[in-house]
């Protein structure tokens, strides 16, 4: 058994959205950790948004097709120190529900890196953009 593991909470919520997704196997998650975290590195000197205005910049992305994933423990993505490593790639993503997903700590990407949207359950919500 590998170290990806499903999120219930999240799967309910893409369901209700009708959004399509799939859960990333270990190989894949590691693939597109390392992509996003990479991108961060690089844009989060250069083009980054931090809270509330966050959230409405992340609007004009959408809709996409993406990445939703967890990272427990990184520095840039998450409060928590531990809890569950997920991954989903998603199609058809229109809107995020900052209410109902307020519990959960999620990285949202699209499939082309032209954003990182990260969100914890304290609402520190961060956006990394590419440069223009």
């Amino acid at each position: 058994m590998g170290f990806v593991k499903r999120s219930i909470a999240l799967e309910e919520y893409l369901d209700s959205e009708r959004m399509e997704w799939e859960p990333l196997s270990d190989a894949e998650y590691r693939k597109v950790f390392e992509k996003v975290c990479k991108y961060v590195e690089v844009t989060k000197l250069h083009s980054s948004t931090r809270g509330e205005r966050a959230f409405h910049k992340l609007e004009k992305y959408l809709p996409c097709t993406g990445y939703i994933f967890s990272s427990p423990g990184h520095k840039e993505f998450s409060l928590l120190t531990t809890g569950t490593t997920f991954g989903y790639k998603v199609k058809n993503i229109t809107a995020i529900d900052r209410e109902k997903l307020h519990p959960i700590e999620y990285v949202l990407v699209d499939d082309t890196l032209s954003f990182a949207y990260t969100n914890n359950h304290e609402r520190m919500e961060a956006l990394y953009e590419k440069c223009a």
